[in-house]
């Protein structure tokens, strides 16, 4: 009652099988890029301009609004 063929039983389910779901890691890994090199960016200009928490807090919402959301922080 048994396929004596591995092979045979794998092709007869592998019709009822959905193909995989394929994942663009290059697009998700250059964005990853792209943020920690903001950051780093960010930082530079903070650590040499800004000494107020306010302002810290300021510039790094509105980086993670144009990261995130796509917004232009130069039309606020």
């Amino acid at each position: 009652s048994f396929p004596r063929r591995r092979e045979s039983r794998n092709v007869q389910g592998a019709a009822k099988c959905r193909k995989p779901i394929r994942v663009m890691y290059q697009n998700i890994e250059r964005n990853n890029f792209n943020v920690r090199t903001w950051i780093k960016r960010l930082v530079r200009i903070m650590s040499c301009f800004s000494k107020s928490e306010l302002m810290h807090n300021t510039v790094i919402g509105l980086l993670i609004n144009q990261i995130e959301f796509k917004r232009d922080i130069h039309a606020i």
